[in-house]
């Protein structure tokens, strides 16, 4: 589910399973490596993990994710 802020027009996704398929990945993936790596941005709000579309996909091309966090 994505929502538009019309003061913000940057995508928010919201739930693990909006964010993973996103990315082309599992739910628990995004759960248990990338909402915890360093500089994620990803945040949880009232139990649900969202992000900004642009910001996931920096931070995804970035490479901040180390091979150390995928295994």
């Amino acid at each position: 589910m994505a929502v538009v802020d019309p003061k913000n027009p940057a995508r928010i996704i919201w739930t693990l399973p909006a964010i993973a398929r996103r990315i082309g990945v599992g739910a628990d993936f995004v759960r248990d490596t990338v909402a915890t790596a360093e500089g994620t941005p990803i945040r949880e709000l009232g139990g649900r993990f969202y992000c900004f579309e642009d910001d996931l996909m920096s931070f995804m091309r970035s490479n901040r994710l180390k091979p150390s966090q995928t295994a």
